[in-house]
C-alpha cells in the first residue's frame, strides 16, 4: 500500500539511517520532496533546533496524526 505524503507532515521513520544517527521510531517533519516518493525529513530537538536532515523513501515513513479525546470513538 502506497501512502501519499504532504509537505510539513509529521512522520515517524520506519528504518534506521546510521550515517545520520536516525533510528526507527524517531519523529520528524517532511520539508522537501526530493524526487518521486523520496522526501527530506527534518529532525528537531525540544527547543525546535534542527539536529539532523535525512532523506527517506515514502515506504519508510508513517504519517502521524494528533487526536483529541473527543474525536476518538468509544470502544
Amino acid at each position: 500500500m502506497t501512502q501519499t505524503h504532504k509537505l510539513y507532515e509529521v512522520v515517524a521513520v520506519l528504518a534506521n539511517n546510521e550515517e545520520r544517527n536516525i533510528h526507527r521510531g524517531m519523529v520528524g517533519t517532511i520539508i522537501e520532496e526530493l524526487s518521486d516518493n523520496n522526501f527530506l525529513i527534518e529532525f528537531s530537538n525540544q527547543d525546535g533546533e534542527t539536529i539532523s536532515l535525512a532523506p527517506f523513501h515514502s515506504e519508510n515513513l508513517l504519517a502521524l496524526e494528533h487526536a483529541t479525546v473527543s474525536s476518538v470513538s468509544n470502544y
